[in-house]
C-alpha cells in the first residue's frame, strides 16, 4: 500500500528552521521527516521562512500542478508564528510607528478561515496545526542583535503584556477556526507546555523549535495519528 502524501504550507517553523551560534539554519531531521514510517505517510514540505498566511494562495499555485498530477487530497496548514511577530527594524527605528505588526489578529483569522474553507471547496482533506510556545526572554534578546536597544525597550515597555500573550491569542483563534469548520486540528502547544521547562526545546532565539522540538512535535503528531486510526478501528 502506498503511503498517502500531505502537501504541507506554513511558515518557517515547518520549514525547519532553527537559530544556533547566531545564524539560522535547517535542523537536521524535521518534524514532517520523523512522522511517515509511523503514519503510513509522504509529507511534502513546502514551508517557507517568513511564511504568513496572506501568501497561502500564492505558494499553493506554485504546486497546484504537482498536487493534482499526483492526485494528493490531503494538505496541512501549519502557519501562526510567523505572522505573530512584528517588524522589528520599524520598532528599532521608531517605537511609536503604528501598523509593525506582521499580521494583524482580525487579518490573520479572516485569511485564515478562507484559507481553510477554499480548500474545503476543492475537496480536500484539511489538517491544521498548533503553534509551539515561545520563550520571551531569549526571543526579546534575539530581535534587539543589531538593532536600537533603548527604542525597543521603550516599545516593551507599552506592549509586553500583549507580546506575552501574543501566541497564545493566535492559537485561540486557530483553535476557533478548526471547530467552526470542523476540521481535525494538531495540537502540539500542549506538548511543550506539559514538559513544564520547555526552554530545552527552543533553539537560540526563544521562538523557533531544535532538532529536539522537531521531534517533540512528531511525536504529538504521530499520537494524534495513532488515536484516529484506532477510533477509525472500532468504529
Amino acid at each position: 500500500m502506498e503511503p498517502i502524501k500531505i502537501y504541507a504550507f506554513g511558515d518557517s517553523i515547518l520549514k525547519g528552521v532553527e537559530m544556533t551560534g547566531g545564524k539560522l539554519r535547517m535542523v537536521p531531521n524535521r518534524f514532517t521527516d520523523l512522522i511517515g514510517a509511523d503514519l503510513s505517510i509522504e509529507v511534502r514540505n513546502t514551508g517557507r521562512l517568513a511564511g504568513t498566511v496572506d501568501g497561502w494562495e500564492k505558494r499553493m499555485e506554485l504546486y497546484r500542478d504537482i498536487v493534482a498530477s499526483e492526485q494528493a487530497v490531503h494538505v496541512a496548514f501549519a502557519y501562526g508564528s510567523d505572522d505573530c511577530d512584528f517588524r522589528w527594524d520599524i520598532i528599532s527605528e521608531d517605537p511609536e510607528a503604528e501598523g509593525v505588526a506582521v499580521t494583524t489578529p482580525d487579518a490573520f483569522v479572516e485569511n485564515y478561515r478562507r484559507m481553510v474553507r477554499r480548500n474545503l471547496e476543492e475537496g480536500f482533506r484539511v489538517y491544521l496545526m498548533s503553534i509551539p510556545p515561545v520563550d520571551l526572554q531569549r526571543y526579546v534578546a534575539s530581535v534587539m542583535v543589531n538593532r536600537n536597544r533603548e527604542n525597543i525597550f521603550r516599545w516593551l515597555r507599552e506592549n509586553y503584556v500583549m507580546l506575552l500573550h501574543r501566541r497564545e491569542l493566535f492559537n485561540n483563534m486557530i483553535f476557533r477556526v478548526s471547530k467552526e469548520e470542523n476540521v481535525p486540528m494538531v495540537d502540539v502547544t500542549t506538548a511543550f507546555l506539559e514538559k513544564g521547562d520547555f526552554r530545552g526545546y527552543l533553539s537560540e532565539d526563544g521562538s523557533h523549535p531544535n532538532e529536539k522540538g522537531h521531534e517533540l512535535i512528531a511525536e504529538a503528531i504521530i499520537r494524534y495519528g495513532m488515536e484516529q486510526r484506532n477510533r477509525k478501528e472500532r468504529k
